[in-house]
């Protein structure tokens, strides 16, 4: 079994006068140019906005493609392997409303595998797997934090391999 999808996505504002700002335009709105000594660019009544009019929405990669090819097969009278590899691109994208290039993710391709034997009756499945075969880096999450002056991210999972049993009712 072969199967795909290919997503497109031209997703931006068509106006937006009050974006938030990246940590480091608020930063020097607050220090540099208001003259502040303390407290966070966070927290000000003043706060830096910017207009985001044309640019494009965070969290919407253009382009996602998704594909996988599948091989079912018995062996002998009482048992089904299968064997699946899959295959998913993600266009970049912005990971925060602001458009700090810090958190942005660059496109990435994942490839994971899957080789799973079971009883003809589907009562008990042991599955050989892979995910992100390639080691792929990129963020799963990530935000500024205007007020500690920095932003945070978290790294999505490295290639992880694993051995899964089910049993089934």
């Amino acid at each position: 079994t072969l199967g795909s999808s290919i997503g497109y996505n031209k997703a931006e504002y068509k106006s937006f006068d009050n974006g938030q700002c990246t940590v480091e335009a608020a930063f020097e709105k607050y220090y540099i140019e208001g003259g502040a000594q303390g407290g966070a660019p966070g927290t000000a009544v003043d706060q830096c906005t910017t207009d985001l009019a044309g640019e494009p929405l965070d969290n919407a990669p253009e382009w996602t493609v998704s594909s996988f090819l599948q091989y079912d097969t018995d062996i002998g009278s009482n048992l089904v392997a299968v064997a699946r590899l899959e295959h998913s691109y993600i266009d970049q994208y912005f990971l925060d409303q602001d458009l700090d290039p810090n958190l942005k993710n660059d496109a990435v391709s994942l490839v994971n595998l899957r080789l799973a034997l079971s009883n003809a009756d589907y009562d008990w499945e042991v599955t050989l797997w892979g995910r992100n075969m390639l080691d792929e880096e990129y963020y799963a999450f990530g935000i500024d934090i205007p007020t500690i002056g920095g932003f945070a991210g978290v790294v999505a999972p490295m290639a992880t391999y694993g051995i899964t049993l089910r049993l089934f009712n």
